[in-house]
């Protein structure tokens, strides 16, 4: 009985230490995360949106194609491949 008691320590104490490592691993990602997030409020901050908005409002809406094929194409079974005459090699 006590040795299972000592065991039952042993191993919890290992997943304390696992979730302490766990925890760090979690707040090192959330802290890389907000540095990119922060990165990319920098880079879009710098890059002239007069630009972007120029594009927008001179973009074109393009129509939906009328001539397009109503029904779907249909594979052959029966497909012919052309055969060209051309002289054999000597053997």
């Amino acid at each position: 009985m006590l040795n299972q008691y000592i065991l039952m320590k042993r191993q919890n104490k290992l997943l304390e230490e696992e979730n302490v490592n766990v925890m760090r691993e979690k707040i090192r990602i959330q802290n890389l995360l907000q540095d990119l997030q922060n990165a990319l409020d920098s880079f879009n901050a710098r890059s002239p949106m007069s630009n972007v908005t120029a594009m927008i409002t001179n973009s074109v809406i393009v129509p939906p194609m009328e001539n397009f094929i109503k029904t779907p194409p249909v594979a052959s079974t029966s497909t012919v491949f052309p055969v060209q005459n051309t002289p054999s090699l000597p053997a």
